[in-house]
Protein backbone atom coordinates (compact mmCIF):
# COMPACT_ATOMS: atom_id res chain seq x y z
CA UNK A 1 0.00 0.00 0.00
CA UNK A 2 2.21 2.61 -1.64
CA UNK A 3 0.12 5.79 -1.61
CA UNK A 4 0.74 9.68 -1.36
CA UNK A 5 -1.54 9.47 1.75
CA UNK A 6 0.01 6.80 3.32
CA UNK A 7 2.82 7.88 6.49
CA UNK A 8 5.91 6.53 7.23
CA UNK A 9 6.58 6.36 10.67
CA UNK A 10 9.01 9.02 10.86
CA UNK A 11 6.49 11.13 9.28
CA UNK A 12 3.75 10.95 11.73
CA UNK A 13 3.27 13.86 14.01
CA UNK A 14 4.38 12.75 17.73
CA UNK A 15 1.21 13.53 19.31
CA UNK A 16 -1.53 10.91 19.05
CA UNK A 17 -4.16 13.47 18.73
CA UNK A 18 -2.68 15.16 15.85
CA UNK A 19 -1.97 11.61 14.09
CA UNK A 20 -5.73 11.23 14.43
CA UNK A 21 -6.95 14.57 13.42
CA UNK A 22 -4.41 14.10 10.33
CA UNK A 23 -6.06 10.64 9.20
CA UNK A 24 -9.73 11.91 9.97
CA UNK A 25 -9.76 15.87 10.06
CA UNK A 26 -11.05 16.72 6.45
CA UNK A 27 -14.52 18.15 6.56
CA UNK A 28 -15.63 14.74 5.21
CA UNK A 29 -13.13 11.90 6.35
CA UNK A 30 -15.26 11.65 9.80
CA UNK A 31 -18.57 11.39 8.17
CA UNK A 32 -17.22 8.74 5.71
CA UNK A 33 -15.95 6.80 8.51
CA UNK A 34 -19.06 7.62 11.25
CA UNK A 35 -21.33 6.47 7.99
CA UNK A 36 -19.01 2.83 7.54
CA UNK A 37 -19.26 2.14 11.24
CA UNK A 38 -22.73 0.58 10.04
CA UNK A 39 -21.26 -1.47 7.47
CA UNK A 40 -20.10 -1.68 3.84
CA UNK A 41 -21.96 1.00 1.58
CA UNK A 42 -21.64 1.96 -2.16
CA UNK A 43 -20.54 4.73 -3.61
CA UNK A 44 -24.25 6.05 -4.34
CA UNK A 45 -25.26 5.09 -0.48
CA UNK A 46 -22.19 6.66 0.65
CA UNK A 47 -22.67 10.07 -1.48
CA UNK A 48 -26.94 10.04 -0.80
CA UNK A 49 -25.72 9.72 3.23
CA UNK A 50 -23.81 12.47 3.07
CA UNK A 51 -25.76 14.81 1.16
CA UNK A 52 -23.95 18.16 -0.50
CA UNK A 53 -20.95 16.44 -1.30
CA UNK A 54 -19.01 16.41 -5.40
CA UNK A 55 -18.41 13.17 -6.66
CA UNK A 56 -14.78 14.62 -6.98
CA UNK A 57 -14.49 15.65 -3.43
CA UNK A 58 -16.11 12.21 -1.87
CA UNK A 59 -13.92 10.11 -4.69
CA UNK A 60 -10.30 12.28 -3.27
CA UNK A 61 -11.47 11.59 0.56
CA UNK A 62 -12.48 7.50 -0.11
CA UNK A 63 -9.11 7.17 -1.42
CA UNK A 64 -7.13 9.10 1.01
CA UNK A 65 -8.77 6.87 3.74
CA UNK A 66 -8.27 3.49 1.69
CA UNK A 67 -4.43 4.82 1.15
CA UNK A 68 -4.11 5.18 4.98
CA UNK A 69 -5.76 1.27 5.39
CA UNK A 70 -8.95 2.85 7.18
CA UNK A 71 -10.75 1.47 4.69
CA UNK A 72 -10.98 -1.17 1.88
CA UNK A 73 -12.67 -0.52 -1.70
CA UNK A 74 -13.78 -3.86 -3.26
CA UNK A 75 -14.91 -4.08 -6.84
CA UNK A 76 -17.51 -6.74 -8.17
CA UNK A 77 -16.98 -7.74 -11.18
CA UNK A 78 -20.76 -7.12 -13.16
CA UNK A 79 -22.78 -5.44 -15.29
CA UNK A 80 -22.68 -2.13 -13.95
CA UNK A 81 -20.03 -2.71 -12.18
CA UNK A 82 -20.48 -2.52 -8.24
CA UNK A 83 -18.00 -0.99 -5.90
CA UNK A 84 -18.41 -1.43 -2.42
CA UNK A 85 -16.79 0.45 0.94
CA UNK A 86 -15.82 -0.91 3.93
CA UNK A 87 -14.02 0.00 6.84
CA UNK A 88 -10.86 -2.14 8.23
CA UNK A 89 -10.07 -3.58 11.23
CA UNK A 90 -8.15 -0.23 12.20
CA UNK A 91 -11.27 1.50 10.76
CA UNK A 92 -13.07 -0.27 13.03
CA UNK A 93 -11.07 0.88 16.00
CA UNK A 94 -12.11 4.08 15.73
CA UNK A 95 -15.51 3.09 17.22
CA UNK A 96 -14.64 4.66 20.87
CA UNK A 97 -13.81 7.55 19.48
CA UNK A 98 -16.79 8.36 17.44
CA UNK A 99 -19.05 7.03 20.49
CA UNK A 100 -17.27 9.69 22.14
CA UNK A 101 -17.81 12.07 19.77
CA UNK A 102 -21.18 11.06 19.79
CA UNK A 103 -22.04 10.97 23.51
CA UNK A 104 -19.96 14.82 23.63
CA UNK A 105 -21.93 16.40 20.52
CA UNK A 106 -25.15 15.30 22.47
CA UNK A 107 -23.73 17.10 25.53
CA UNK A 108 -22.55 20.15 23.65
CA UNK A 109 -26.01 20.40 22.08
CA UNK A 110 -28.31 20.18 25.23
CA UNK A 111 -26.11 22.81 26.68
CA UNK A 112 -26.42 25.12 24.53
CA UNK A 113 -30.19 24.73 23.79
CA UNK A 114 -30.34 25.52 27.71
CA UNK A 115 -27.71 28.41 27.05
CA UNK A 116 -27.62 31.76 25.88
CA UNK A 117 -25.16 30.74 23.39
CA UNK A 118 -28.85 30.96 21.27
CA UNK A 119 -29.63 33.54 19.93
CA UNK A 120 -32.39 35.07 16.73
CA UNK A 121 -30.60 36.13 13.61
CA UNK A 122 -32.58 39.20 11.89
CA UNK A 123 -34.67 36.97 10.00
CA UNK A 124 -36.36 35.53 13.25
CA UNK A 125 -34.11 32.10 12.46
CA UNK A 126 -32.33 30.23 15.31
CA UNK A 127 -28.54 30.22 15.28
CA UNK A 128 -25.73 29.06 17.47
CA UNK A 129 -23.41 31.94 18.22
CA UNK A 130 -20.96 29.25 19.66
CA UNK A 131 -21.05 27.29 16.11
CA UNK A 132 -16.93 27.81 16.00
CA UNK A 133 -16.37 25.48 18.41
CA UNK A 134 -18.59 22.48 16.85
CA UNK A 135 -15.77 22.25 14.33
CA UNK A 136 -14.45 18.61 14.58
CA UNK A 137 -10.76 18.86 14.92
CA UNK A 138 -11.28 20.94 17.53
CA UNK A 139 -14.13 18.62 18.93
CA UNK A 140 -11.42 15.61 18.81
CA UNK A 141 -8.39 18.02 20.17
CA UNK A 142 -10.67 19.16 23.03
CA UNK A 143 -12.15 15.79 24.15
CA UNK A 144 -8.63 13.78 23.79
CA UNK A 145 -6.73 16.57 25.30
CA UNK A 146 -9.00 16.91 28.52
Amino acid sequence: MTDQYLYQNAELPQCPVETTLEVISTRWGALIVRDLLNGPLRYKELQRSLGDISQKVLTENLRQLEARGILTRTVYEQVPPRVEYKLTELGQSMRTLFDALWAWGEHYQEVVAQSQLWKNGGDGERYCAGWPLMRLGFLVWGLLCI
